[in-house]
């Protein structure tokens, strides 16, 4: 339990300073359009990437072969994978969601467009490390259901 605790800690901290050069990012973000518009673009491929993968990932065809149990047994587990996508998913949309609020304070000369623009660069910093991750576990997830179908035919 204290393991746990320890790792939540050390997430939580992590995070904090990793987000310390995307917050210096917001006055840059603020001032320079190339670069909001680089943001979008990248997040809406990644999103549109990650939703394809989603799809592709979570189609029930994908499961294992076997009988009932074998099948509920792989959509669970596979469900439980996927939430992670889904939660870098939404990230993306906020991301995108953040830069348009953020470009419509800039045009209405809010004094909050610095902040929110801070928040977009804290933001993509996070989502864009989070995504470096995504080819790996794609990879756990094609070996795992490799193993388990290996796994079923020895058993015939």
């Amino acid at each position: 339990m204290a393991d746990i605790a320890y790792k939540k800690l050390f997430g939580i901290g992590t995070a904090f300073i990793m987000s310390l050069p995307g917050w210096c990012a917001g006055s840059y973000l603020s001032t320079s359009p190339t670069s909001v518009g680089y943001l979008v673009t990248v997040f809406s491929i990644l999103a549109a990437s990650l939703f394809a993968v989603i799809s592709i990932v979570g189609d029930p065809s994908m499961l294992l072969s076997g009988n009932r149990r074998v099948a509920w047994r792989s959509a669970r587990s596979l469900q439980r994978r996927l939430q992670t996508y889904n939660h870098l998913f939404t990230s993306y949309l906020m991301t995108l969601g953040l830069v348009i609020v953020a470009s419509f304070l800039k045009d209405a000369k809010s004094d909050l467009t610095i902040y929110v623009f801070s928040l977009v660069g804290v933001l993509s910093l996070f989502c864009f490390l989070c995504s470096l991750t995504v080819p790996y576990s794609l990879a756990r997830l094609q070996r795992s259901r490799m193993e388990g179908e290996i796994k079923d035919r020895g058993a015939e």
